[in-house]
């Protein structure tokens, strides 16, 4: 794809998901999905490669998170975490945490609320429910506790002897 082609696409994908936003703030969400989607089929495969795919695919599951489609928000959000920037974003992963929790899953709900809460601390909960900042900090704390440190060999550097 040509420089040119390049900017031309991202012109267009950009248009259309600023249509799509301007469609949720007015509570047009139908309309809206159809346009991200119709983003996304714009740009070329895989998708994993775009950042343009990020935001698109977050959007996306934010939408359909409003909406209720609760597992369509799982499935595009974990396909967002794939894309460039996505795994460590707060907002990709406090969606993901409320629709798993919505769906019933506890323990993915608590383990993508700890991480938007190791990544966006209490910013990214402001205007949520409080439940989910209560189990954010649960999810945190449960996946720090995780966190294993090195072993340090006799010299104290952390290097092992075979």
């Amino acid at each position: 794809m040509s420089e040119e082609e390049e900017q031309a696409l991202h012109r267009k994908v950009t248009e259309l998901c600023d249509r799509g936003d301007a469609l949720v703030e007015g509570g047009e969400l139908d309309q809206a999905v159809a346009l991200y989607e119709e983003a996304l089929s714009l740009l070329p495969r895989p998708l994993h490669r775009w950042h343009a795919a990020t935001w698109i695919l977050t959007a996306l599951g934010e939408t359909l998170y409003f909406q209720a489609q609760h597992r369509e928000a799982v499935s595009a959000l974990n396909e967002a975490l794939q894309c460039p920037r996505g795994l460590g974003n707060p907002l990709i992963h406090l969606r993901l945490g409320q629709a798993a929790l919505a769906l019933g899953d506890e323990s993915l709900a608590r383990e993508h609320l700890g991480r938007a809460f190791l990544a966006g601390a209490e910013d990214v909960f402001q205007g949520e429910e409080p439940r989910y900042l209560e189990i954010a900090r649960e999810g945190a704390q449960t996946r720090q506790a995780t966190v294993r440190t090195p072993d340090v060999g006799a010299d104290g550097d952390g290097s092992k002897e075979p």
